[in-house]
């Protein structure tokens, strides 16, 4: 509830490709940053980031992964953003195998670590489960699937109810346009059952996992521990 006096805060919705030019985009990027690093760190280490740490290659980088009929909604106290969601068409799960391959990828040239037949080095990281998409009923038609993606919330506003709102007013852009299921796909021992009490049923079988060790860019820390991603879709 807002305290008599105080502005109440504004949704507006922008395609992903003009974040670069948004005047509020600076700011939001540091919101974003914010949110994220707010994670465990028991699990996701302090030098992981959402977004790149330069302004312009992080809008460049969210514009390339909204795509080109991806859109942003953003939560603005008078003209400063203090939370933000994304949605775009839904891209599968496959994009986990894809990072695991890349992350592969950059390590194949380090040399290996040797231990007997019985051992699996601690440090070691261990591939991605491939997820299973066949898990997931299929749409009646191309582009009734749509896909929830970097929700965040500035520590200091949460608990006051924006990322519901946020959720009301991506499904209220997404219908028109034939949107019928919206996927949140998450990591479960980060945000435990809160996409299933949001009205997201999970699929069983439908998730992936990454393993302790995987890091998404090259020169920053692996992960601590192994992370399982949940695919929840909420029927609109």
């Amino acid at each position: 509830m807002a305290v008599p006096g105080t502005p109440e805060p504004n949704i507006i919705i922008v395609p992903g490709h003009t974040l670069p030019s948004q005047p509020w985009w600076k700011a939001l990027h540091l919101t974003i940053q914010q949110a994220f690093k707010a994670k465990n760190h028991d699990v996701f280490p302090p030098s992981w980031n959402r977004l790149p740490e330069r302004s312009k290659e992080a809008a460049e980088r969210l514009k390339e992964e909204l795509g080109p009929d991806g859109v942003i909604a953003v939560v603005l106290l008078v003209d400063r953003p203090i939370a933000c969601a994304g949605v775009l068409p839904f891209r599968g799960l496959e994009y986990f195998d894809e990072a695991q391959s890349a992350f592969e990828k950059r390590t194949a040239d380090q040399t290996p670590v040797t231990t007997t037949a019985d051992e699996t080095p601690e440090d070691e990281p261990s591939p991605a489960t491939v997820p299973n998409l066949s898990a997931l009923p299929p749409s009646d038609k191309p582009g009734q699937d749509w896909e929830l993606c970097c929700v965040c919330v500035h520590p200091i506003h949460r608990r006051v109810g924006l990322s519901p709102k946020l959720l009301r007013a991506l499904i209220d852009y997404i219908k028109p346009l034939g949107a019928r299921r919206l996927m949140a796909t998450y990591a479960v021992n980060e945000t435990g059952q809160y996409w299933p009490n949001m009205g997201f049923e999970v699929v069983e079988g439908a998730g992936a996992t990454l393993k302790k060790g995987f890091t998404h860019t090259e020169g920053m820390e692996g992960l601590k521990e192994d992370v399982k991603f949940a695919l929840g879709v909420k029927e609109l």
